[in-house]
């Protein structure tokens, strides 16, 4: 029963991916676009294609990778704005390269200057919090006699 148990959700994940794989495989252009384009707003590599490349062979359309990068293109366009860069430093992720070095320096300074704040707030609670504990430990302290 034990192996049961374990062996069904392997199985089912197992034929889910082959499943996904092969969707993408017969995956239209207009699709191909719109995968490529959330893959770059998203900061993945455009390698991604790659890996569906090797699995698919022969079944990819002509103009699926084409369709991929220019939706990729697209994508990196929206993505890689000052705004993007200042929110992905803010939430503290990591400044990833997938920017084209043409587009790259505003994503890059508004990720400093998110980075910045951020580490400016979590100074300032850091702080909060040791004084709170300071006035808590003060509270406790009994008072000496001379």
């Amino acid at each position: 029963m034990k192996r049961l148990l374990i062996c069904l959700p392997l199985s089912l994940l197992i034929g889910c991916q082959s499943n996904t794989t092969q969707m993408a495989c017969n995956a239209s252009e207009s699709e191909w676009y719109e995968f490529g384009q959330n893959s770059a707003i998203t900061g993945k590599s455009v390698r991604i294609f790659d890996a569906f490349k090797q699995q698919c062979a022969k079944q990819l359309t002509p103009t699926a990778q084409k369709s991929y990068i220019d939706g990729f293109s697209d994508g990196l366009i929206s993505y890689c704005t000052f705004d993007n860069g200042f929110k992905r430093g803010q939430e503290g992720l990591e400044l990833n390269q997938s920017c084209p070095l043409e587009i790259r320096q505003e994503f890059e300074k508004g990720y400093k200057i998110g980075k910045k704040t951020r580490d400016e707030k979590l100074k300032q609670a850091e702080f909060a919090r040791r004084e709170q504990l300071r006035s808590q430990q003060k509270k406790y302290v009994a008072p000496q006699k001379h």
